[in-house]
């Protein structure tokens, strides 16, 4: 379950989920220890964040973008 909050209650329960915004695109990354960006909430105890990468992105990982509006009718729950 999503827990939205400002700031980390606790240390995550493993890997960051990242969520890396380019434009209209995004990717979702996990990332042991990260701490930057727009912290989101938790999910099942991991934290969130929202970064931007307009400028780049130094994440350390390769992702495929994908686009934003695209997604809508893919995604499993409603928000």
């Amino acid at each position: 379950m999503f827990v939205p909050c400002l700031s980390s209650p606790d240390p995550s329960d493993g890997p960051a989920l990242v969520v890396a915004v380019r434009s209209a695109q995004v990717a979702l990354h996990q990332i042991e220890g990260h701490h930057g960006g727009v912290f989101l909430g938790t999910l099942a105890g991991r934290h969130c964040w929202a970064v931007d990468t307009d400028e780049g992105d130094d994440l350390g990982a390769e992702v495929a973008y994908a686009d934003l509006f695209g997604l809508w009718g893919t995604v499993d729950e409603l928000t």
